[in-house]
């Protein structure tokens, strides 16, 4: 996969949308297809006080609408939010939202993504080129909860 970093006025506005906000991208996806999105984990990698996941989101329909890569701080969260990522059976921002967790987040940067087949296959994509972006959720007293690499379709 080759990433290339792209200014927001890059973006068209189907990804100016979806991707230059500071809300939580799972109900940002959902307001904007109309749809419930519903949680696929792909690979797991768990670390002492850490988990790596790759997932989709796609909807009921089984329609794939984003994929990423999630790296969890599990220390800095409660037993019981740390409890539900590990389980792996909704989004972390349901989770968060769920816990009434306040959260920021900050964009690292937006990008344009190769595809390869990996990609494409997980998304149903023919496309050669999809937008994401990099960011981080903290906690508003600025503990890191997750880095995040997002890809939408």
């Amino acid at each position: 996969m080759k990433c290339v970093p792209v200014g927001i006025q890059e973006l068209d506005a189907k990804h100016h949308f979806l991707l230059n906000h500071d809300q939580l991208m799972t109900p940002r996806l959902e307001q904007f297809y109309k749809e419930k999105l519903h949680l696929k984990v792909l690979e797991t990698k768990k670390k002492k006080n850490a988990l790596r996941r790759t997932i989709l989101l796609s909807s009921e329909k089984q329609v794939p609408r984003e994929y990423s890569l999630v790296h969890f701080y599990l220390g800095n969260m409660k037993e019981e939010m740390r409890n539900e990522i590990i389980a792996q059976k909704m989004p972390f921002a349901k989770i968060l939202q769920k816990h009434k967790t306040k959260t920021f987040q900050k964009t690292r940067r937006f990008f344009k993504i190769k595809t390869d087949e990996k990609i494409k296959n997980a998304l149903q994509t023919k496309a050669d080129f999809l937008f994401g972006k990099k960011y981080r959720i903290s906690t508003k007293n600025g503990k890191k909860l997750a880095e995040v690499v997002v890809v939408v379709n």
